[in-house]
């Protein structure tokens, strides 16, 4: 259901709810498993509990509406008008910034990050220099941990 939802996302604002609501029944269903990865216990916060928490916590609201301008006016529009859908790339991992500002090391922002990293920098590595200052400049706050591939934008000129 994660994965359906994830896909659904990207086609319509908030379109993944339905199958992360059906997916946080069957964590509440598997609480009581005494198979690791399914209980809010202990400090470890990436596991299916805080997935399914995550996804659907209002707070965190804002992470949807990335999912979706990220899909459908980002990487959707990139053989039609490059400079504005690498823009709305750009606005995308800003969103993801303040998220992370409000909330550091959410679940969501560290799987969106990696699995999205090596894909942004390719999506950079021929912007405007303005663009990749900036694109820099935002994932030096939002993954530093990655901060050297991310570097290599500025390289490529």
């Amino acid at each position: 259901y994660i994965i359906l939802g994830f896909d659904y996302a990207t086609f319509a604002p908030n379109g993944g709810v339905p199958y992360f609501k059906k997916a946080q029944e069957w964590v509440n269903f598997s609480v009581s498993s005494p198979e690791k990865g399914w209980t809010s216990a202990g400090s470890n916060q990436r596991n299916r509990f805080w997935l399914a928490e995550n996804l659907l916590n209002s707070s965190y609201r804002s992470f949807h509406n990335v999912l979706y301008k990220y899909h459908r006016q980002g990487l959707d529009q990139m053989e039609g008008n490059l400079g504005r859908a690498r823009r709305a790339i750009l606005d995308c991992v800003t969103e993801m910034d303040k998220l992370n500002k409000q909330r550091p090391l959410l679940y969501i922002t560290r799987l969106f990050l990696d699995s999205k990293d090596d894909e942004l920098v390719k999506i950079f590595t021929n912007a405007f220099v303005n663009d990749k200052r900036t694109f820099v400049e935002v994932m030096e706050d939002l993954d530093p941990s990655n901060l050297e591939n991310y570097r290599k934008v500025l390289a490529n000129r």
